[in-house]
């Protein structure tokens, strides 16, 4: 099988979020995530790493001073 665990980190410290995801997307401000069962998660976040080999998918959070440069940006 071809799932992947999806953690966020936080610090230096990985914690798991989701189990044997089979679709990860990135959704605007937002990572959608679906298992084989259908369950369903959204994490308001971005996709920081992807480790194929070891099926890991490392999410964070937005970080609150990038949301602001962005929407000075757009002003």
């Amino acid at each position: 099988m071809c799932e992947s665990n999806v953690y966020i980190r936080e610090d230096d410290e990985e914690i798991l979020f989701f189990d044997s995801a089979d679709v990860v997307r990135v959704d605007g401000n937002r990572v959608y995530m679906r298992n084989l069962f259908g369950e369903e998660k959204y994490y308001e976040g971005e996709l920081e790493e992807v480790l194929l080999s070891k099926h890991k998918i490392i999410l964070r959070a937005k970080d609150p001073q990038s949301l602001k440069s962005g929407e000075e940006q757009n002003d």
